[in-house]
């Protein structure tokens, strides 16, 4: 019998730094004795990267869809299978989450993995009417996160100054370095 489900959202399936360190999180996880799922909504390899999945976590695929829609994928899958956390690396992703929390029959646990600089990536959006949206939104929805974690003190720092999420909600834990031994 294993132990309490965890959901990792990774969007797409393919390499990046997000997803390598997720595979190597949710093998670790699983191996430790919880209930690890994936969610994502699409391949965008050969199917090679859902082959560093340990054979017992389950990867559940949700409909790629709009912003609205994604959400609503989200309030279904909260409802069915009923994760204790969630864990999520992309700041939109989580705003979405929480939304789908806030509506959702059942309240799992999110947490976000924070490994860019939000500020900057507000600052740096090529149009100013996502500049301002992710702005106000981030503010209203990233302090009903009930963990961030931070890759670095800058981006904690940015967080804490620029987003008035709560110190305790903060945590640094730097990218962890996994050798062969411990993949």
């Amino acid at each position: 019998m294993k132990g309490k489900k965890l959901c990792f959202v990774i969007p797409s399936f393919g390499i990046g730094g997000i997803e390598i360190n997720f595979q190597k999180l949710a093998n670790h996880f699983n191996w430790s004795g919880y209930d690890v799922h994936i969610m994502h909504h699409a391949e965008l390899d050969n199917g090679s990267f859902k082959s560093n999945f340990h054979e017992e976590i389950e990867l559940d695929k949700l409909p790629k869809r709009k912003f609205l829609g994604t959400i609503f994928g989200y309030i279904k899958y909260f409802n069915e299978k009923r994760p204790a956390f969630v864990i999520v690396g992309m700041y939109i992703v989580a705003m979405q989450l929480i939304i789908a929390r806030f509506v959702s029959n059942h309240k799992p646990k999110i947490i976000i993995n924070g490994s860019a600089h939000l500020s900057s990536i507000i600052k740096y959006d090529e149009s100013i009417k996502t500049r301002i949206l992710l702005k106000i939104s981030s503010k209203i929805f990233l302090s009903k996160a009930d963990s961030l974690v931070c890759q670095s003190n800058g981006i904690k720092e940015d967080l804490l100054k620029n987003f008035s999420i709560s110190s305790e909600k903060l945590i640094t834990i730097y990218n962890g370095v996994l050798t062969k031994n411990h993949n």
